[in-house]
């Protein structure tokens, strides 16, 4: 189940860089750990106001995904520069 929500998580991100980003590249690096997996996902589109998100957006649902895995998530984003997606997700390795 986990598998799926961090699926969701990037799906969700994706989505937004192809119908808002404008965006020409999209960077997604993917780190294993003995205890934890990291998600580093870049874009360089126009990025956003991150004090304009409402609650009922998109960003919202992938924070409120990463809080059912105990996944630290961050979203930053500069007009002109483009936005960043961080996703930290612990987990049992036996």
């Amino acid at each position: 189940n986990d598998e799926i929500i961090i699926f969701r998580i990037l799906q969700e991100f994706f989505s937004n860089v192809i119908k808002h980003a404008k965006a020409k590249e999209l960077f997604v690096l993917l780190k294993y750990e003995d205890n934890v997996f990291e998600i580093l996902a870049k874009e360089d589109g126009v990025g956003f106001n991150s004090d304009l998100i409402t609650h009922n957006s998109g960003m919202v649902t992938m924070k409120s995904r990463a809080e059912l895995l105990n996944a630290e998530l961050s979203i930053t984003s500069k007009i002109g520069v483009g936005t960043t997606l961080f996703l930290k997700y612990p987990y049992n390795n036996e």
